[in-house]
């Protein structure tokens, strides 16, 4: 047997022992996956990773009602992921550096013009981010509604009066 193929037996046969896949909770773990859901990561792709509960678990632990701190920590990092996205979100809108093309023209010469495969993308991912932060942080980045309501007719006169403070509320109606 030649030594690469004795070496690649070796290591095949002598792996380090592997830690086996939490699922139950333990605030390390909890702490753990609320960091790396803070620094943008996927509950998807955290549940990919074998040191790490799926995402089953996760969603278990926060249906769970004993579980009420891990709940807050969970939303608190999820918010959190809502700020950094919209943070990347302006370093996308910042590079440039794919929005134009250089492409040769029939004639030969050099011809620089927008790259709108990239550009509609860009457009696709901001507006997934926007999406994101709105449900995410929505005091923040939710749509603002505006109520406006216009009364007229006897209760518009009744309003006005009352909100002038020299007059106050109108007279009782005699009976």
């Amino acid at each position: 047997m030649s030594r690469a193929v004795a070496e690649t037996t070796t290591k095949l046969t002598h792996r380090a022992p592997r830690r086996a896949r939490p699922n139950h909770y333990s605030p390390e773990i909890a702490a753990e996956l609320c960091v790396r859901l803070m620094e943008g990561e996927s509950l998807v792709r955290i549940g990919g990773d074998p040191q790490m509960p799926t995402k089953r678990s996760v969603l278990r632990w926060l249906a769970d009602p004993d579980k009420a701190e891990f709940h807050k920590q969970y939303q608190m990092a999820r918010q959190i992921q809502a700020e950094g996205r919209v943070d990347e979100m302006f370093e996308i809108l910042a590079d440039d550096s794919e929005d134009f093309v250089t492409m040769i023209d029939k004639k030969g010469r050099e011809v620089v013009r927008p790259n709108h495969e990239h550009i509609q993308r860009l457009k696709v991912r901001i507006d997934t981010i926007k999406w994101f932060a709105s449900k995410l942080a929505p005091k923040i980045y939710g749509e603002r509604i505006v109520n406006e309501h216009d009364v007229t007719g006897e209760l518009a006169e009744m309003l006005k009066n009352a909100s002038n403070r020299n007059t106050g509320l109108p007279e009782p109606i005699p009976q």
